[in-house]
């Protein structure tokens, strides 16, 4: 009886063991079978995050090509404001000095009209009448070159606002640029 004991505990662990055996290969089944399948997804994440690297090298090229254009029209687009204001403003100096010319002219004549009818006066009259002439030239002379002065002043803050202008916008594109790269990343 002892034997049968013995045997039968002796044959309880081997079919113990056995099950366990089949339990630890079917546990290893699962671990094979699993690291199968993170193998794959590691292969897939590679694969795509190969793809985005590629993606991400197209978009800094776009970009860069974006950004050059940009700089180029911007730089076209200042000169064209600066020879238009450049044409402006010497339009409008052209404009003046005609102006400026006739006024010139006209008070010429008429101060040879003043000179002719006051030649009967005497000369201390006469010099007084041409001096006050000649310094209400000078005043309005004055004057007209500090219009000019005001106006050539004029031009240039506006092309100064007009760049300032652009640089805002091109930092507000910068900014947008930035967004939409960390949206495509994300």
């Amino acid at each position: 009886m002892c034997c049968d004991a013995k045997e039968k505990e002796i044959a309880l662990e081997r079919q113990s063991w056995s099950e366990r055996r089949k339990v630890l290969q079917q546990e290893q089944e699962r671990l094979l079978d699993g690291q199968s399948l993170l193998n794959q997804r590691e292969e897939y994440v590679a694969s795509k995050s190969q793809e985005l690297n590629q993606l991400e090298k197209v978009l800094e090229v776009s970009k860069a090509n974006i950004e050059k254009e940009l700089r180029s029209l911007n730089d076209e687009k200042s000169k064209l404001e600066l020879t238009a204001a450049f044409l402006s403003q010497r339009e409008e100096c052209m404009q003046a000095v005609i102006e400026r010319e006739a006024v010139l002219r006209k008070r010429e004549q008429e101060l040879l009209v003043l000179q002719e009818k006051l030649a009967s006066k005497e000369s201390i009259e006469i010099e007084k009448v041409v001096a006050n002439h000649e310094n209400v030239l000078r005043t309005r002379n004055s004057e007209f070159e500090a219009e000019l002065e005001m106006k050539r002043q004029l031009v240039e803050d506006e092309i100064e606002a007009k760049r300032w202008a652009w640089e805002l916008r091109e930092v507000d594109l910068k900014q947008r640029e930035d967004v939409v790269e960390k949206e495509l990343f994300c």
